[in-house]
């Protein structure tokens, strides 16, 4: 099949979740119970591997469902050119360290794992998951990802209180001692939680120019933040263009971000959905380059592009206003940032380009 698009596909296929995170974006995806069967999901792939370049597998705690296994184990004895990726809380670790099989399976079949710790504080961690073991079950399955040789990141939920330097530092330095990539996820407002916001553009800046200038910037996969670092190129947009993601329940949208009912344009019940999935309106929406019209004097806007867009509509409904955390409608002095040069243009992971993120090594 000459010239197939193929996407890289986030996949959630359980709505099941060990952990309380207050913040979590997926909560309204995983509401109810039931999950599709394996065999549907195995169809799936079965009549769409040829439009499928990568799966990152996340939204609930797939490793809580034994079908998981089965799934990545099917993928990659059918269709090894298909790369897989893990987000995981950390309950990999459970599974995989009691029971032989499922170690084996992972280890053959996932490419990279994505390991959620947003504090390196066990005690600030496992209280804003939730979760006891959530601390002690990331590094757990960072140990595992360098015991098997599987390409690991930390994920971390950027908010201001993640955002401070000594945390950083002691992520970085998690990362230095586990051979793993750091991922920035900044918070979005996705559901209305009491306690957390998402960080000003005054401590993101900040963050983000003292991590430029201590660590190797990998990827910054976001346009409005790689047009601000980078000292030339674009990165574009991928959400809805090059990415989608698929919910438990089946529905396809076109961003991680955009989850509910009136961002669902198609099913994967409907085998034939990846063909035509883009002709959907969520998807042309999301693929239409609309640059606002408070963007029309700025000299970076072809390379921005207005920003991400999840977070334009996310924070105001509307693809008519640029990103919220422009620096020129914060008052952030671009020249008193750090510059980078992007020599590198080949992808460094899974999630390069599949949604707007940032990726630092130590």
């Amino acid at each position: 099949m000459k010239n197939t698009k193929k996407w890289q596909v986030g996949w959630g296929i359980t709505k099941k979740c060990n952990m309380e995170c207050e913040f979590c974006y997926s909560s309204n995806a995983r509401e109810g119970s039931d999950n599709l069967k394996l065999e549907v999901l195995t169809d799936f792939v079965d009549k769409n591997h040829n439009y499928i370049e990568a799966i990152n597998y996340g939204t609930g705690e797939n490793t809580l469902v034994l079908d998981w296994f089965e799934l990545i184990n099917h993928i990659r004895i059918n269709y090894p050119q298909i790369e897989q990726a893990l987000t995981t809380n950390g309950h990999l670790a459970e599974k995989v360290y009691s029971n032989k099989d499922l170690y084996k399976i992972v280890k053959r079949s996932i490419d990279e794992i994505d390991i959620s710790l947003d504090y390196a504080r066990p005690s600030k961690h496992n209280f804003i998951r939730g979760n006891k073991k959530a601390y002690q079950n990331a590094i757990k399955t960072l140990k595992f990802c360098k015991e098997v040789g599987i390409k690991s990141t930390i994920v971390f939920l950027g908010i201001e209180k993640t955002l401070i330097r000594s945390n950083l530092e002691n992520l970085f330095d998690i990362a230095s001692k586990y051979g793993a990539l750091i991922r920035l996820n900044i918070y979005r407002p996705v559901t209305e939680v009491i306690n957390i916001n998402p960080p000003s553009s005054t401590v993101i800046y900040d963050a983000l120019n003292w991590i430029v200038k201590n660590y190797n910037v990998e990827v910054l996969s976001d346009p409005l933040f790689s047009a601000v670092f980078y000292d030339k190129g674009t990165i574009k947009d991928q959400s809805g263009s090059n990415s989608l993601r698929i919910l438990p329940d089946g529905s396809i949208t076109p961003s991680t971000y955009l989850v509910t009912e009136n961002w669902k344009g198609g099913n994967i019940k409907d085998f034939n959905s990846l063909k035509n999935i883009e002709k959907s309106n969520q998807f042309q929406e999301m693929k239409e380059e609309y640059i606002p019209d408070d963007c029309v004097d700025c000299n970076l806007k072809e390379r921005c592009k207005g920003g991400a867009k999840d977070r334009r509509i996310l924070f105001y409904e509307t693809l008519n206003n640029s990103d919220p955390y422009c620096p020129f409608n914060n008052n952030i002095n671009i020249d008193d940032l750090i510059i980078i040069q992007r020599d590198n243009t080949d992808r460094v992971t899974i999630h390069d380009g599949y949604l707007p993120t940032l990726i630092f090594s130590p």
